[in-house]
């Protein structure tokens, strides 16, 4: 995977839910979100667009002052920040002196409630997100108002975690003209483009490493305003901002041995785990980049035999193992392919699983981690 470089996303950035309790319950329209759902304004529902323009643009919660919009730019919309999320302009331009900091950004949304955008509804609720903004000073002259948004999630290390979001593009335009990130920490996870003009719903699982996470979309490529749209952003798993109420990971063999194991392909190098060294195989240790998607053959201990099962599997996707007449084999061996080399695997991954070793919810094998069992 290729990891993401720009300095304000890399390092973790100490966001806590920053939509003021007031404000949400004076919105009579706002869905309280559950103890669950991590995401704050998730759908971008807020502020709500109810003047003549049936877009706006915002500075996000990292907003200070110091940085203007253009003169007469009537959507600019100064003083309101767009509650949850940071922003800041993807990348510098032309015009700016080198090192660069990233600036605080302006993140544009667009209301259904307009005939003009009718045609172009949003996914959930009435409003969505376009990444590639507006009222850059200095952008009219030389371009690029690619936007990227951030907001750190607490989490339970070594919980399990489902991020779900929606996309599309706005135009047809040439590859990478206006591409998308999507990040997790400082991984790239995804990337869209204005390809796929209809919405698209991409579900991705991981399991946190620590008592946060950084979500980030980043867009990048031409900067031309014509960008990918973003709604329906959200993290479900067990809320972290109370680190005492955190649960020890599930045992997986408290009670009897596993019938089926679900197992996570995170294409990550970490390695945590309760087991004795002979009995685990991570062949290499280090895989430079993980491939996405990966075909996954599945063997049980005895790898003479055939493989139990095969398939191509994207990072975050869930794989079930069911073993011969029902039961798990003493041991599970995963080999992990490029689509282009279905010789040679990028990794071999062997981990004990018929419970004489611990086996728990959240163990990480280089680029498997154990995610459920089934009795």
């Amino acid at each position: 995977m290729k990891r993401f470089t720009t300095t304000v996303v890399a390092t973790k950035v100490t966001l806590r839910r920053t939509v003021l309790t007031a404000l949400m319950l004076a919105l009579s329209t706002f869905s309280i979100a559950t103890a669950d759902e991590l995401v704050a304004n998730g759908s971008f529902e807020y502020p709500e667009l109810t003047g003549p323009s049936a877009w706006m643009t915002f500075f996000g919660q990292n907003y200070t002052g110091g940085d203007t919009c253009p003169p007469g730019s009537l959507s600019c919309n100064d003083g309101t920040l767009i509650p949850g999320w940071d922003v800041v302009w993807s990348h510098p331009l032309a015009s700016d002196p080198l090192p660069w900091t990233p600036q605080p950004g302006r993140i544009e949304l667009q209301s259904d409630r307009f005939p003009i955008i009718a045609n172009c509804p949003a996914k959930e609720g009435f409003q969505k997100a376009e990444l590639d903004s507006h009222h850059r000073v200095g952008a009219a002259i030389h371009g690029d108002n690619n936007a990227t948004i951030y907001q750190t999630v607490d989490t339970c290390p070594s919980m399990r975690y489902t991020l779900t979001y929606s996309w599309k593009g706005r135009l047809q335009l040439p590859l990478h003209n206006s591409d998308l990130d999507v990040l997790i920490d400082d991984i790239v996870i995804n990337t869209h483009n204005n390809f796929g003009l209809s919405w698209s719903n991409e579900t991705y699982n991981f399991t946190a490493s620590d008592f946060d996470a950084l979500l980030a979309f980043h867009s990048c490529g031409d900067g031309t305003t014509f960008g990918v749209f973003l709604d329906a952003v959200g993290i479900d798993g067990m809320d972290g901002s109370n680190p005492e109420l955190c649960d020890e990971p599930d045992n997986l063999c408290l009670t009897d041995k596993p019938k089926s194991l679900v197992l996570l392909y995170d294409g990550n190098d970490d390695t945590s785990h309760q087991q004795t060294s002979d009995e685990v195989i991570i062949d290499p240790m280090v895989v430079a980049n993980y491939p996405n998607p990966a075909y996954i053959k599945v063997f049980s201990h005895n790898k003479n035999r055939p493989a139990i099962f095969a398939g191509t599997y994207r990072i975050g996707d869930l794989i079930t193992v069911t073993g011969p007449r029902n039961r798990i084999p003493p041991r599970l061996m995963f080999e992990i392919y490029s689509l282009q080399d279905l010789e040679t695997p990028v990794q071999t991954v062997q981990f004990h699983t018929s419970c004489s070793q611990p086996l728990f919810a959240g163990d990480e094998f280089g680029g498997i981690t154990v995610w459920s069992a089934g009795q």
